[in-house]
């Protein structure tokens, strides 16, 4: 039995400066209104029943969310659910290219970052890579 710690953040990617509604994945607005998951699996057998966990808490954690980030976060093809299903696992949580996903509300774009360790969360959010934008 093992444990999983998650962190996940859902940031605004666009530059103040920008004219146009587009985003730079390494760029985080910290002004703007964004998003932050933090998970524990605790007590299970890998990470695939970790990544059960995570999205259960995701869902959980939805109704919480600022009322736009909760209408970009919808399910299906193409969601940011979809995303880190596709890309929360052990190998693949710190691959910029796996799990893919931004989002424009607005003249604003979203993006997010995913950490993941199994000793502590402050390590899975120190160690937070930013996907690459759809």
């Amino acid at each position: 039995m093992a444990n999983y710690y998650y962190y996940v953040e859902v940031y605004s990617c666009r530059d103040k400066h920008e004219t146009q509604a587009v985003g730079t994945k390494d760029y985080r607005r910290e002004t703007r209104d964004s998003w932050k998951l933090q998970h524990t699996a605790t007590g299970v057998a890998d990470d695939a029943e970790g990544l059960t966990s995570l999205l259960s808490a995701f869902d959980d954690a939805l109704p919480g969310a600022p009322q736009h980030i909760k209408s970009i976060m919808a399910s299906g093809t193409g969601s940011l659910r979809a995303a880190i299903e596709d890309c929360a696992n052990d190998t693949d949580w710190d691959t910029v290219s796996a799990g893919a996903w931004s989002e424009r509300v607005g003249k604003d774009v979203f993006a997010y970052r995913l950490g993941l360790d199994t000793t502590f969360i402050t390590v899975a959010k120190a160690n937070a890579v930013s996907k690459d934008l759809a």
